[in-house]
Parts: C-alpha cells; sequence; structure tokens
C-alpha cells in the first residue's frame, strides 16, 4: 500500500495545541503528514478562529 503525504497548515494556533495535533496525527498510520507554514502548499488547513486578530493575519 502506497502512503500519500498530506500538506497541513495549523492557522493561529499555539505550541502546546500543536503538539497535541502531531501527536493526533501521528497514531494515523494510514498516512504521512507535513506540516508547513506555506499556505499555498498545505491541503488542510486548520484555523484557531478565537486566536488574536485570526481574520487579520490570515
Amino acid at each position: 500500500m502506497t502512503t500519500k503525504t498530506i500538506y497541513i497548515s495549523l492557522l493561529g494556533i499555539d505550541q502546546q495545541s500543536r503538539s497535541a495535533y502531531e501527536i493526533f496525527f501521528k497514531q494515523i498510520h494510514n498516512w504521512d503528514y507535513v506540516l508547513t507554514d506555506d499556505l499555498s502548499q498545505a491541503q488542510i488547513c486548520l484555523v484557531d478562529m478565537d486566536a488574536y486578530k485570526i481574520e487579520e493575519r490570515y
């Protein structure tokens, strides 16, 4: 079975929450992921809508 790499961007998410997402993603064994800050490369964006001025930043 071939695994596909999924590019994920975490917008407005603090380091503690980012670590929690990484633990979650590592539990999914049939796909690989890359956390990226490049929004043009991301296939999935997770956004913390409560983050300070998130709408202005992104």
